[in-house]
């Protein structure tokens, strides 16, 4: 919408993680060194921390694109999961066939693949994400699983990826074994004032732009002051900012600009450290590029319109998702018939996540429009 008036060849502040806009601030060139290091000198097991939104996911994408050939990687993004559905999952992702339906079972099978990897040179590396949200349970299994190694080298190498609070859970009473065996952790914080500038004009030169400066130095001040440093959140103030810039036909982004965007969309004072875990520090009702709405949106039961078709569409998919999922792990039908069931709801599932994300992508162009008409409106009553 934007990109043509400021000279952008994409957007910048996409919210999506992109190995190819990670900017290098020292946390991040730490944290890379710190999973590399671990993967390369054959560490079992690796704990990587970080605020909300400070880009731990962005980092992890970014450390397996640098992977060798030789690595064989299986990454969880789903941990609400029993003990027995993560072991499954694991089993799924390294495409491990067929799939047992005991936990001794799933062990053995994982354990002869990661022989047969050693016996080929080959690496076995295991990452599971949003690892806080992992029951007491699954985590025994996690600790289980590191004990896959020959005599002198670890079979599996995993690292446990999640927010401030798994550092919290792992020290808790009952896990001083798996806590023990963890041999990197690392801690990934926000960025401070100077970094927070570098990494807004990094991104704008990602993304083409020429104008190292199309952000001011006041407005850099006060971005910072209202997300205290964290990349997400600094995107989302940002990219809100450029539309309303663009609304107005500004050449520069200042203070003021920054300011009317926090005073019209809800901005909060900055947290402080771990306090404010779980937040983004500036949330607009609208956020630009976003895959998917904030939790409250999509589920207040009395949104309308659009809200309420992407409301319908979430749950759907999530429902036949769950479905599939049983269905796949709990076979009650003939061979022939559960095939057809899986087929179905394998098509169905596609299709509504399709009217989803489209109905979602045509509902955030159509409230970007409404938000520069109003802007519009709002100065056309002022100046009449």
């Amino acid at each position: 919408m934007y990109e043509n008036f400021y000279g952008l060849k994409a957007k910048p502040f996409n919210i999506i993680p992109n190995p190819d806009m990670v900017y290098g601030s020292k946390r991040h060139k730490q944290a890379l060194t710190y999973l590399n290091y671990a993967l390369a000198d054959d560490i079992g097991f690796v704990l990587f921390t970080g605020d909300v939104g400070t880009g731990k996911t962005t980092m992890l994408r970014r450390f397996l694109s640098e992977t060798t050939p030789d690595t064989d990687v299986a990454v969880i993004f789903n941990t609400n999961v029993s003990a027995l559905e993560l072991l499954q999952v694991v089993l799924r992702e390294y495409e491990i066939e067929p799939i047992p339906a005991s936990k001794v079972e799933c062990l053995a099978a994982l354990n002869d693949y990661c022989i047969d990897n050693f016996a080929k040179n080959r690496r076995t590396l295991l990452i599971i994400d949003e690892a806080q949200n992992l029951s007491r349970e699954a985590l025994e299994e996690v600790r289980l699983l590191s004990n896959l190694q020959s005599n002198n080298q670890c079979l599996l190498q995993m690292i446990l990826c999640g927010q401030p609070e798994l550092k919290s859970i792992i020290h808790a009473p009952g896990f001083e074994q798996l806590s023990q065996r963890i041999a990197v952790r690392y801690h990934l914080t926000p960025l401070n004032r100077e970094e927070t500038g570098e990494y807004i004009r990094f991104r704008l030169s990602c993304a083409g732009g020429e104008n190292a400066e199309l952000f001011d130095e006041e407005a850099i001040d006060l971005i910072y002051a209202n997300t205290n440093g964290i990349p997400r959140s600094i995107n989302i103030l940002c990219n809100t900012s450029l539309v309303y810039g663009f609304a107005d036909e500004l050449p520069k982004i200042t203070r003021d600009v920054v300011q009317t965007v926090i005073d019209e969309n809800g901005g909060m004072d900055a947290p402080e450290g771990e306090a404010a875990q779980g937040q983004d520090t500036f949330a607009p009702a609208v956020a630009p590029d976003a895959p998917l709405y904030s939790n409250a949106h999509l589920q207040a039961p009395n949104t309308s319109g659009y809200g309420q078709q992407l409301y319908a569409l979430k749950n759907e998919v999530k429902r036949l998702s769950d479905r599939l999922t049983w269905l796949e792990t709990n076979p009650t039908l003939p061979d022939e018939g559960n095939d057809k069931m899986l087929k179905a709801l394998t098509a169905l599932v596609d299709n509504e996540r399709t009217r989803y994300e489209q109905l979602q992508r045509h509902t955030v162009k159509l409230e970007q429009e409404v938000l520069i008409l109003r802007k519009k409106l709002s100065m056309f009553e002022k100046n009449n």
